[in-house]
């Protein structure tokens, strides 16, 4: 019996590569299958990927046409048979008692997924714990799946964050039984910024519980290839999308507007953060004025004029209520100033 399938899709990664299967490989759990996706890597992953499967008889390797992360991941989910699956990315890694420490707490309590903590790695002298809970935790029923779900979706106004349950996939365990029985799947993040959040909405009103654990399992690297390095003149434009595709999965899963408008419009603010944070970070490449025009722009959007009429920034920790205050008043200079104080 294959307890967890884990999947792992895999575009130029052959540097980091090996880290990431030593940590597979040499899981306490028995018991689990390591599916590796080639999303047609141009380096030599594809070769290290058969390298694997002839050498460890519970790896599967497939082989496809690049199409992206999330996709990759449903080609992963087509030959999955674990009671869980997990979806980890080839240049992280993880702890070697992840999948026992998820599995044993999902098996005992009947839970649809469970969530671990994580880390932010960088080398092994700078490490950063992110433990979201400091004891384990279960939510069963409708409402306290539903509370997962607003937590990812965004924290209420006076929460010290603007994040309260990180919504990446890779720190968890999901019921394949839940997957199928309702035919789940990735979108493509080139469609969506964040397919992440997408799949939550998607995966979370189908469960009856959800277990949360204090262990911090999970490494997630920089490496040095993070969007955030790249610049992205449509990104305003694709968190707006994404913004109204989240507003329309909750009502279709039956959210009162009042419980999740609040925290979808802390999430869209954190998102404004980031985006004009870009142009700040590019402005020697933009120009002054170019940057100026374009965080304008993003002020402008009557999505965010919306929120800066509603919102109670009253509640809002100092920080981000100096940004909304900032934003509101159209400060564009103050803003780029502001940015510049942080790096």
């Amino acid at each position: 019996m294959i307890k967890v399938s884990i999947i792992v899709p895999i575009y130029n990664v052959e540097r980091y590569l090996d880290r990431c299967m030593q940590s597979l490989l040499n899981q306490t759990l028995e018991g689990i299958e390591i599916i590796m996706v080639d999303d047609e890597s141009p380096d030599g992953c594809p070769r290290l990927c058969e390298a694997y499967k002839a050498k460890y008889p519970n790896i599967k390797v497939i082989h496809k046409k690049n199409g992206g992360l999330g996709f990759a991941r449903n080609s992963g989910l087509e030959v999955a048979e674990g009671e869980y699956v997990a979806f980890i990315d080839s240049d992280d890694f993880v702890d070697i008692e992840m999948f026992r420490d998820l599995y044993e707490y999902g098996k005992r309590n009947d839970c649809d997924a469970v969530f671990c903590g994580y880390n932010i790695y960088r080398d092994t002298e700078h490490v950063r714990r992110m433990q979201e809970n400091t004891d384990y935790v279960l939510r069963r029923g409708e409402e306290g799946v539903k509370q997962v779900l607003l937590d990812m979706v965004g924290p209420e106004p006076d929460y010290h964050s603007d994040a309260k349950l990180l919504m990446s996939v890779w720190r968890a365990i999901y019921s394949r039984r839940v997957i199928e029985g309702n035919r789940l799947r990735f979108v493509s993040e080139r469609v969506y910024i964040a397919e992440d959040i997408m799949w939550h909405l998607d995966f979370l009103p189908c469960c009856k519980c959800v277990g949360l654990i204090p262990q911090t399992h999970y490494y997630y690297c920089m490496n040095g290839t993070s969007l955030t390095r790249t610049y992205r003149a449509d990104r305003f434009q694709k968190e707006l999308f994404l913004y109204h595709a989240q507003e329309e999965k909750l009502w279709k899963a039956g959210y009162d507007e009042k419980d999740f408008r609040t925290r979808l419009n802390r999430q869209l603010l954190m998102k404004t953060r980031a985006c004009i944070s870009q142009q700040v970070a590019f402005i020697r490449q933009l120009g002054y004025s170019k940057a100026r025009e374009n965080i304008c722009k993003i002020v402008h959007a009557s999505e965010l004029q919306t929120i800066l009429q509603t919102y109670p920034y009253g509640l809002l920790p100092l920080r981000h209520k100096l940004f909304f205050l900032f934003v509101k008043f159209r400060f564009y200079d103050m803003l780029i100033f502001l940015f510049k104080l942080k790096k």
